[in-house]
């Protein structure tokens, strides 16, 4: 998994105050427009409107990538909860971004990632899923509203990361080409070799497709209709 440093500049005028996180807080970004991705939420960061409204957080998930806009021993601005709300001041936040020309299964599914790897590597969280919260439990607000908003959204949200957190214990397969060059990583499960289907088709050129209505998955070759 590779997280893109996108980190805030030191002389950003909104404070950040020293964090010993607890809880990783979901977000949906609230943002369906078109562009609307990781890159676009880090510019959003640096701009008036976000420093005039006083928020900023850890981290924007899109389909692509992951961005990380504060270190996770600083806190961030994006709970609701007040300047010494335990939402604001001991939660690492994720936003994961709606942006409607986006797959939003796959940036689901790199947002759930990267929650186990957070899981799997900050200490100082809570154990899991305890440590796995909405933003909806600090502030009331309607927050992650699309797995709100989805029978068993959160439910299957969890279950992912609970997924990632069990791959991530198995032992590791190298997947590799004729030249020796690592395409993805998948697992042993008994006498079976599991591989990730998004990271095996990309690293070969192809783009994956997510239905949710149909619960099916297209390949298809860029450029390609």
């Amino acid at each position: 998994m590779r997280i893109v440093p996108d980190f805030l500049p030191d002389d950003h005028p909104l404070v950040a105050l020293p964090m010993v996180p607890k809880w990783i807080s979901v977000h949906d970004t609230g943002n369906p427009a078109r562009g609307a991705n990781a890159a676009m939420h880090g510019r959003y960061l640096r701009s008036q409107e976000a420093i005039d409204r006083e928020v900023m957080w850890h981290f924007t998930v899109d389909d692509r990538e992951i961005r990380q806009h504060l270190p996770l021993d600083r806190n961030g601005w994006h709970a609701g909860d007040g300047w010494d709300g335990p939402g604001n001041r001991q939660s690492i936040a994720i936003e994961i971004c709606e942006n409607s020309d986006g797959d939003r299964a796959a940036a689901e599914a790199n947002a759930a990632m990267l929650v186990a790897h957070l899981v799997r590597t900050v200490p100082s969280l809570l154990p899991f899923p305890e440590c796995v919260v909405q933003h909806n439990r600090w502030s009331g607000k309607n927050c992650p509203r699309v797995l709100r908003g989805r029978p068993d959204g959160w439910e299957g949200f969890i279950a992912m990361v609970r997924q990632y957190l069990q791959s991530e214990e198995r032992q590791p397969v190298p997947i590799r080409d004729a030249a020796g060059q690592t395409l993805a990583t998948g697992w042993l499960d008994g006498n079976t070799t599991v591989v990730p289907l998004r990271e095996l088709a990309e690293a070969l050129g192809l783009r994956v497709e997510w239905h949710q209505d149909e619960r099916a998955v297209t390949l298809r070759w860029p450029g390609l209709a």
